[in-house]
């Protein structure tokens, strides 16, 4: 395969070229089967830019709503004449409006001074109504102009507060939607650390029993068998062997919780149990889901430790009732997967048309939630789920 054709299979994953282009490396694809797993390996390799992607926008048109109405603020409303500035400042029209206000009194005890100076007969007293008038003449307020000065200052400082008020309103829709996506990224990450440390503890087991994760028993001879045949039992195996000792690692940070842990019924526990069995089933796993195992020559086989880094083997608790299955842990976007090999990962959503090279880890080959079809059909399902061999038609 030539370098050129390499950058155009690239541009193909990244739709980045043109209706022609994209046509050619189809055509290329459909006589070259084997570019299917160079463009799968194309994928596979950007899949990790998704998890950076924006996950909320401001709204649409806000800035420029924003900016539309602080243009349209009336800012010509003040009633002081072009004179007024001049007869305190020249014609320096760069002052504060409020230094105005200010300065204009100063002027005039100025001009009054050097008025009652000009006489030389220090009788300042009997010529203060006409030095009042001779200085109002100068500064150039009118009775009306001078009743009104105290109300400027006033007007300009609310005009500037709307404008303020404005921006900060702007600023706040831009850094509430960040503060929300750390906020989702810390509890994908703590989730994360959740499945890591019961990755370590699953195997630990395996490696004391044959390589096997914890069985989920698929027997109706027993009340064991019966009552503890679901997906969530693995929580029960660990737990009792020694290999979890903090319940809390099966809550997930993004999911809100009433008291400290996940309750584990015991072996005997759930044997004996009638009233609250189905409430112990539900619970038992917290906020995960377990792998079903799968069924191989018309046996059901459970999951066996071959550190596959492709292989889910627990995640976010599916949802039955979701398309797809997956959960709602961490909203729409997707969800914590735990590997064979100890890799946690945030899984996208997969494409609804079924193009996204993400498989499907939450029902088997048929779309049921039952045990796999083979042993690399894989299927994570709630604490409660049953492999089912017999409804998945699997003898």
């Amino acid at each position: 395969m030539t370098e050129q054709f390499e950058q155009q299979l690239l541009g193909y994953v990244l739709d980045a070229l043109t209706e022609v282009e994209r046509e050619e490396v189809e055509h290329a694809i459909d006589r070259n089967p084997s570019l299917v797993k160079e463009l799968d390996r194309l994928q596979g390799m950007l899949a990790p830019l998704a998890e950076d992607a924006e996950l909320f926008d401001p709204p649409p048109g806000l800035a420029e709503a924003t900016c539309a109405m602080i243009a349209g603020l009336d800012t010509t409303s003040s009633r002081f004449a072009e004179s007024d500035f001049e007869a305190v400042y020249g014609e320096d029209g760069d002052r504060e409006l409020d230094d105005v206000v200010r300065k204009i009194p100063v002027a005039k005890a100025m001009a009054a001074a050097s008025n009652g100076h000009s006489n030389g007969n220090g009788k300042h007293a009997d010529n203060s109504k006409a030095d009042s008038k001779s200085n109002d003449k100068k500064v150039g307020l009118s009775p009306a102009t001078a009743r009104e000065m105290g109300g400027v200052g006033r007007r300009f400082r609310v005009r500037e507060l709307v404008t303020v008020f404005a921006l900060a309103s702007v600023a706040l829709a831009m850094i509430f939607p960040a503060i929300s996506y750390s906020r989702h990224n810390a509890q994908v990450a703590g989730c994360q650390n959740n499945l890591r440390e019961l990755g370590l503890s699953l195997t630990m087991y395996s490696r004391s029993h044959d390589s096997y994760f914890p069985v989920i028993p698929t027997g109706q001879d027993t009340a064991e068998e019966r009552k503890a045949g679901v997906a969530g039992i693995f929580a029960t195996r660990l737990w009792e062997d020694g290999f979890l000792t903090d319940s809390r690692l099966l809550t997930c940070p993004a999911v809100p919780h009433q008291g400290d842990g996940v309750i584990i019924p015991s072996m005997q526990e759930l044997a004996a149990s009638e009233i609250f069995l189905r409430e112990f089933q539900t619970k038992m796993a917290g906020d995960y889901g377990y792998n079903l195992g799968h069924v191989s020559g018309g046996k059901y086989v459970p999951t066996r430790n071959f550190s596959r880094d492709y292989f889910p083997i627990m995640g976010d608790t599916p949802s039955l009732a979701l398309d797809g299955r997956m959960g709602d842990n961490h909203g729409i976007f997707g969800q914590n997967i735990l590997f064979e090999s100890g890799r946690a990962a945030f899984v996208r959503r997969p494409d609804p048309d079924g193009d996204s090279w993400v498989g499907n880890f939450f029902t088997n080959d048929d779309g049921k939630v039952a045990a796999g079809k083979h042993w690399g059909d894989a299927v994570i399902a709630p604490s409660f789920a049953r492999p089912n061999v017999f409804a998945a038609n699997l003898k």
